[in-house]
């Protein structure tokens, strides 16, 4: 079967949405409310620095200490927000002028949700002191797709020299019986924050890291969809 255009993700923004009724092939039942999701995000709102920090003019959300010979998975699982779960295990990514930074993403324990996540930037030369940037989230609305992140890595959507933060997913709509389909998002560092950059059908069935950067080799991103929002 062929994959779905990456147009149907962007159609179901939440911008677009008018009172549609969701249906969750993997919970096996359809949402008979909005007020169901709401609910539900609500818990995960709650206590979370990471929502807080969404809402904010700036995607930096403080400081966070590392302990001396902390693993990376460690130091995600003492970071963690309360009723959430990594959506894949956490990496180093070598984001250029940032540095080596530490990608930890996260989705809600219960339920179907987009991922979200922070990028922990070194802020000296010890490596035991981070700053912390939340990703801006994604354009699609809650519990619409199944989400599984397969890697996380860099590359460089424009050429310029300069990579960016991807994460590629196998994305299912729930419900549809559809084929799953790979795609990847972006986000640009603007200089004090991360963006997403719209990549338009440019990502979709690309497989891998390998097959994300070598594409983009050829057919680099145009400035119009670099700049950010």
């Amino acid at each position: 079967m062929t994959a779905p255009a990456p147009m149907d993700r962007k159609s179901l923004r939440g911008s677009d949405m008018e009172g549609s009724t969701l249906v969750r092939g993997r919970l096996g039942m359809e949402s008979e409310a909005l007020g169901q999701r709401l609910v539900r995000r609500t818990r995960v709102v709650i206590g979370s620095i990471v929502m807080l920090a969404l809402v904010a003019p700036t995607s930096y959300a403080g400081d966070v200490d590392r302990h001396a010979r902390e693993t990376i998975h460690a130091y995600a699982k003492r970071l963690l927000p309360p009723s959430t779960e990594l959506s894949t295990k956490p990496v180093e990514v070598n984001l250029g002028a940032l540095g080596k930074a530490i990608v930890l993403l996260f989705s809600p324990s219960e339920g179907v949700a987009n991922y979200t996540g922070w990028v922990l930037v070194p802020s000296s030369a010890s490596a035991t002191d981070y700053k912390r940037y939340v990703l801006p989230p994604l354009e699609i609305v809650d519990g619409i797709f199944d989400i599984d992140v397969k890697s996380i890595f860099a590359a460089d959507a424009d050429r310029d020299g300069s990579p960016d933060l991807c994460v590629l997913a196998r994305f299912y709509r729930n419900g549809s019986g559809e084929e799953a389909y790979t795609a990847t998002d972006c986000f640009g560092w603007t200089g004090s924050r991360f963006h997403l950059i719209d990549t338009g059908s440019q990502s979709v069935g690309l497989k891998n890291a390998a097959a994300v950067r070598a594409y983009f080799a050829k057919k680099p991103m145009r400035r119009s969809n670099l700049a950010p929002p």
